[in-house]
């Protein structure tokens, strides 16, 4: 049994009338009557009564006709998953994320990322920029989110936001005393 057979039957029940359904499918009735003959054939079963004015669904048939229905509108759903699955529409995206970056940007980006893209689930792992490119060359990750440098010729990479880092030290340590890149005195409360 095809596909084309569920249309054709689908397109006969809905119309009860040879005629009209070859029409609407833009094939010729004696081929569509064949295929319907063919289809019962096959089944081994009477979907049509058939007179010279009229055609009927028998029980079989209607039976039929809602299991072809749910099997004609499945294709349909998986024909329009799989093109959005080529553009990236559907499916899971695997992303690994260094601690600093769970912020209030990756929430935003996320919340962002979601409202355009609904059917891709996303799948966060915190992990090290180490284990991160570990993973990304083993196809265990989409995309990371990890502290540069990154000097890797097999993966694509894009610089997406300078974080900025302090250093904290208890008051009165040397490290405190000491000035940064700025000439700035870092200084930090004690605990």
């Amino acid at each position: 049994m095809e596909l084309r057979h569920l249309r054709y039957f689908v397109m006969v029940a809905e119309e009860l009338n040879f005629r009209r359904a070859a029409e609407r499918l833009h094939v010729a009735q004696p081929a569509l009557s064949a295929q319907i003959k063919n289809l019962e054939e096959e089944l081994g079963v009477k979907l049509f009564e058939r007179t010279t004015r009229s055609v009927l669904l028998t029980q079989t048939g209607q039976v039929f006709l809602g299991e072809a229905r749910g099997i004609l509108g499945a294709t349909a759903h998986a024909e329009q998953l799989v093109r959005k699955a080529e553009h990236g529409l559907v499916g899971t995206l695997r992303v690994g994320v260094i601690t600093p970056a769970t912020g209030p940007l990756l929430a935003r980006v996320l919340r962002n990322f979601h409202q355009k893209y609904p059917g891709v689930q996303l799948s966060l792992s915190a992990l090290t920029t180490t284990e991160q490119l570990k993973r990304l060359r083993a196809g265990e990750l989409d995309a990371g989110l990890l502290r540069p440098p990154v000097s890797s010729p097999e993966l694509d990479t894009r610089y997406v936001e300078q974080a900025p880092q302090v250093l904290a030290a208890p008051a009165g340590h040397r490290l405190a005393k000491k000035g940064n890149s700025n000439g700035r005195i870092l200084t930090a409360k004690a605990w």
